[in-house]
C-alpha cells in the first residue's frame, strides 16, 4: 500500500465517522423535540374543580395554582358500557348529523280529509206557490252557473193568471186599496218586480210567468223539465251561491277532543295543485257517525275566485293548541323499536352511546322527550341506526350521567399557614397552609379573602400564623388570625 492510498483510505474513514456523528445528532434532536412536544401541557385544570380548564397557567377562581395536564396523563375514554368511538373522517363518510336537545312547546297539527259543499246559508230552494205547468226551462243541468236576475223557468198556472186579472181590475177602477192588496197577493205567489212592472205596462195578464234567480250561484239540483205539472209541495231546483263555501271534514272519534271552533287550518285540493287556502273551524257537528265512528266539522271559506266547486276533495292541516314546554328532539333522532325507544347520544370526542328515552307526542318533525335526556345534549339524527347497532351490543341503555360528586362541606376550622403575599387594599392573603383535615384538603398555596374584622396591619410576608378559615365564594375566607407557636419561617 502506498502512502497516497493510505491517505485516501484515512480520509474516507474520517468522512464516514463524521456522517455517523451527524446522523446521531439528528436522531437525538428529533427525539428531544418529540419528548419536548409530549411534555408540553395540553391545558391546565383547577385542583378544586376538574371541570375548570384554562389554556394558560395561572390561578383558578379559588386562588390556587392551576395544574398542567399532559398527553401522557390522559387515560383512554371510559364512559361505561355501550360507548363506541368513531373517527371524524368515518363520521363524515357515514353522513352523521347532529342536533341539540332544546326546551320548547310542541306545535301539533292534525291531518284531515273532506270535501267542498255549498254554504247552506246561501242556498236558494225554489218551489211553486201554485199548481201549474212548466212552459219553458232556461237552465238545463246541475252545475250550470247563473247570474242574479237570470230567468230559470216559466210557469203557467190558472190561479196566477186569475190573481193578475184581479190586480189589473183594481188598477182600472183606481181602487188603490184593492190594488195594494192584489199586488201583495202576486208577490206572495213569487212574482218579482220585473214581472209586476211588465204587467202594469202591458195591461194584460201574462199567461206564463217567468221566475228568476235572486242570487249568483250554481244549479245544485234540477228536478223538472219542460211540460211537467208541478204543485206547491214540489221542489223544482236549488241554486247554491258559491261566493262562500263550506269545507265538510271528518276526523276519528278519538281525536275529537283536540278540536275547537276558531282553530286555524290550511287546506289544498287536487283540482288546483300548488294553491293553499286558509280558514277557521266554524262549528263541530253534535253527533258521531255510527258506522265510521268519525266526527264531522266544517269551516267557511271565501270563494270569490270561484275556484272551489261542490264535492271537490280537500286535504287540511289543523293547527292544534300548543302543549306545555318540554324537551324537544328531531323526530328522526328517535329509534322506535316497539317496546323501547332509543336515541344515540354524542358524548364528546367522537364517542357515542345509545340511551333509552321516554317519548311524548310528536308533530312529525319534533318529538317530546320526558326522560333520558337533558337540555343541551347532542343527539344523532342520521346514520344513527349504524351507531345504535354497534352501541347496543354492550350498552345498558341508561343515560350516561356525569360523575356525581358530593358537594364538599367546609366548616370553619383552624390551620397553620405561612403568609406568602399580602394585598392590604384588596384585603387578600396568599397562604401556604398545611393539610386541612376537616376539609379533606392537602396542603397547598392559595388566596384567601380576609374578613373586615381582622386587623392586617401587623402581618408580614413569611410570617407563620394560625388562621381560622371558612367557605366563601369564590375565595375561601380568613375569619381570624393568631400567631403560631413556632414563630416565623426564614
Amino acid at each position: 500500500m502506498t502512502i497516497i492510498d493510505f491517505k485516501i483510505r484515512r480520509q474516507g474513514l474520517v468522512f464516514f465517522a463524521l456522517f455517523l456523528l451527524i446522523a446521531f445528532l439528528i436522531f437525538v434532536a428529533v427525539q428531544w423535540r418529540d419528548e419536548a412536544s409530549e411534555k408540553k401541557p395540553l391545558y391546565w385544570v383547577s385542583q378544586m374543580d376538574p371541570n375548570y380548564r384554562s389554556s394558560a397557567p395561572g390561578l383558578c377562581p379559588h386562588g390556587m395554582e392551576l395544574t398542567p395536564v399532559y398527553a401522557g396523563d390522559l387515560t383512554p375514554f371510559d364512559a361505561g358500557p355501550g360507548v363506541v368511538r368513531i373517527a371524524p373522517q368515518v363520521q363524515q363518510q357515514m353522513g352523521v348529523r347532529k342536533a341539540n336537545v332544546e326546551v320548547g312547546q310542541l306545535q301539533q297539527t292534525l291531518r284531515v280529509y273532506g270535501r267542498v259543499v255549498p254554504d247552506a246559508e246561501l242556498v236558494q230552494k225554489l218551489s211553486p206557490r201554485v199548481k201549474g205547468w212548466v212552459d219553458m226551462l232556461f237552465v238545463h243541468a246541475p252545475g250550470e252557473r247563473v247570474k242574479r236576475g237570470q230567468p230559470l223557468y216559466a210557469l203557467y198556472a190558472p190561479d196566477l193568471v186569475q190573481a193578475q186579472e184581479t190586480y189589473l181590475q183594481a188598477l182600472r177602477t183606481r181602487n188603490f186599496s184593492s190594488a195594494l192588496s192584489a199586488e201583495a197577493a202576486l208577490r206572495a205567489l213569487n212574482m218579482d218586480d220585473l214581472a209586476i212592472a211588465q204587467l202594469k205596462r202591458d195591461g194584460v195578464p201574462q199567461r206564463s210567468v217567468i221566475f228568476r234567480a235572486t242570487q249568483v250561484g250554481m244549479v245544485d239540483m234540477l228536478a223538472i223539465s219542460e211540460g211537467d205539472y208541478v204543485r206547491p209541495k214540489d221542489q223544482l231546483l236549488i241554486i247554491a251561491s258559491m261566493e262562500r263555501v263550506w269545507l265538510e271534514l271528518e276526523l276519528f272519534e278519538s281525536q275529537a277532543s283536540q278540536l275547537k271552533p276558531g282553530q286555524a287550518l290550511r287546506f289544498t285540493t287536487p283540482a288546483h295543485p300548488g294553491l293553499v287556502w286558509e280558514a277557521e273551524i266554524s262549528s263541530l257537528y253534535p253527533d258521531v257517525d255510527k258506522k265510521s265512528r268519525t266526527l264531522r266539522f266544517r269551516a267557511a271559506v271565501d270563494n270569490a275566485r270561484m275556484l272551489l266547486r261542490p264535492n271537490m276533495q280537500v286535504e287540511a292541516i289543523v293547527a292544534l293548541n300548543k302543549r306545555k314546554p318540554a324537551l324537544l328532539v328531531p323526530r328522526s333522532a328517535v329509534i322506535d323499536l316497539g317496546e323501547q325507544q332509543r336515541v344515540v347520544l354524542d358524548v364528546g370526542d367522537g364517542h357515542f352511546k345509545s340511551v333509552r328515552v321516554t317519548p311524548g307526542e310528536s308533530n312529525g318533525e319534533q318529538m317530546e322527550i320526558f326522560d333520558g335526556l337533558k337540555e343541551g345534549d347532542v343527539v344523532i339524527t342520521s346514520a344513527h341506526f349504524l351507531l345504535d347497532s354497534e352501541s347496543s351490543k354492550t350498552s345498558d341503555f341508561l343515560r350516561m350521567e356525569p360523575v356525581v360528586r358530593e358537594t364538599p362541606e367546609y366548616p370553619p376550622t383552624w390551620v397553620a399557614a405561612t403568609i406568602k403575599d399580602i394585598q392590604r387594599e384588596e384585603r387578600k392573603l396568599r397562604l401556604q397552609h398545611e393539610p386541612v383535615t376537616a376539609w379533606k384538603m392537602p396542603g397547598m398555596t392559595m388566596n384567601f379573602k380576609v374578613a373586615d374584622a381582622v386587623d392586617m396591619r401587623l402581618l408580614a410576608v413569611n410570617q407563620r400564623v394560625q388562621v381560622h378559615i371558612a367557605n366563601g365564594d369564590p375565595l375561601f375566607q380568613v375569619l381570624a388570625i393568631k400567631p403560631a407557636d413556632s414563630g416565623t419561617t426564614p
